[in-house]
């Protein structure tokens, strides 16, 4: 076996290598030079060398034993070894150059930034051709591509492979540029993503006779609206706060009340995020009757009494308010209310006395609700008290 020629890691011995390799950023493609019939350097060079060697050492019959001793001298073998290694680099490639087929010479993207084109061959791997950028030279040599012809073409061994080391590149009018291996060039492939927005009808130029009239359209969305979806959050637990909230839409005996549904689902939110209230502290009555308002006003005393008056209390109604134009009080109108008679209506008076009652530490009170005897929106709900003369 000859020793040191070959080193494991792929690398040739340096007293192989004929030139300095090119600076790359990509491997070559050794796979597709041995299906072309073109093997490993090492499989062709160890049995060559290793062949002349064992011819070399033996001793010859017509040489005397001391001229033998002479010869096989570890420097003289060494030396040998040398001389097989450079005729075995050049019958490689005299043997596998003329496989290569430079016709197969792909041209790749131009890097503008070190004014460059890399070239790849299914047997030899990247190559890494510099043309200037300046007069669209670089635009020039690509659109010239397939009518370029390759003359003087130099091969080496580079990593245990058939390599090229230098090529000359004719355009169809004459121009030369050249690929030398040996040069220190860098080649570094760009992907690009852009992530603008979409191109839109609004961005498109408009003419100067374009029509001037406009027509607009509007969305109007009911029900809900940023103030009852984007409800700020606060960590605080407020847990000795409870709020009675109550929301009358729909009456059986007059107008309903636009929305009042949604203001008072919308107001509980508020109470659990903003003001921190547990979901449980917030006592919600949809459509309450004047049966359901007592419920909710006993069931508020009862919390206030079980703490000792030692909670916060708010209070919010959304519905129909009725004056009374004799005694000048005001009242909250249940769902199964038509104003007519007093009795079945929730005086704010007797609202406020019981709130009071509970001595909570502070009670604040919301009334979304017109005591004029119009409707929440617009127009009048009723005057059942006004006299026949106005």
């Amino acid at each position: 076996m000859i020793p040191q020629l070959i080193e494991f890691n792929g690398e040739v011995n340096p007293t192989i290598a004929a030139a300095t390799p090119q600076t790359q950023t990509l491997s070559n493609d050794q796979s597709a030079a041995e299906e072309k019939g073109i093997p490993a350097y090492s499989a062709f060079a160890i049995p060559f060398i290793e062949n002349r060697i064992d011819k070399w050492q033996k001793k010859d019959s017509y040489e005397t034993l001391d001229e033998y001793r002479a010869r096989m001298t570890e420097k003289n073998r060494d030396a040998k070894i040398a001389e097989m290694q450079r005729l075995a680099q050049q019958e490689y490639i005299s043997k596998y150059e003329s496989r290569v087929n430079l016709r197969h010479l792909e041209l790749k993207p131009y890097d503008a930034d070190h004014e460059v084109f890399l070239v790849t061959s299914p047997v030899l791997g990247e190559m890494i051709v510099p043309v200037p950028r300046a007069n669209n030279e670089a635009r020039i040599f690509a659109s010239n591509w397939n009518g370029m012809q390759f003359k003087d073409p130099q091969y080496f061994i580079d990593k245990d492979h058939l390599a090229l080391a230098k090529l000359t590149i004719i355009t169809p009018s004459g121009k030369q540029y050249q690929y030398d291996n040996a040069a220190a060039l860098n080649y570094t492939a760009t992907n690009v993503e852009v992530h603008f927005d979409p191109i839109t009808a609004n961005m498109l130029a408009s003419n100067e006779n374009a029509n001037k009239q406009t027509v607009q359209q509007q969305n109007v969305k009911l029900g809900t609206s940023d103030v009852d979806e984007n409800i700020p959050e606060n960590p605080t637990s407020n847990t000795k706060t409870f709020a009675v909230v109550i929301a009358n839409q729909n009456y059986s005996n007059v107008a309903g009340v636009p929305l009042a549904l949604n203001d008072g689902l919308a107001f509980s939110k508020y109470c659990e995020k903003t003001l921190g209230m547990p979901a449980e502290n917030v006592r919600y009555y949809a459509d309450a009757s004047y049966g359901t308002m007592l419920r909710a006003m006993r069931d508020i005393k009862n919390i206030a009494s079980a703490f000792n008056g030692d909670i916060n209390i708010v209070f919010y109604y959304a519905g129909h308010g009725i004056p009374n134009e004799s005694t000048k009080d005001a009242y909250l109108l249940p769902t199964d209310a038509d104003g007519t008679q007093t009795e079945g209506c929730y005086s704010l008076n007797k609202l406020y006395a019981e709130l009071g009652s509970t001595k909570a530490k502070e009670i604040v009170v919301f009334l979304d609700a017109c005591f004029s005897g119009s409707k929440r929106e617009e127009g009048m709900l009723f005057c059942p008290w006004r006299s026949a003369e106005g």
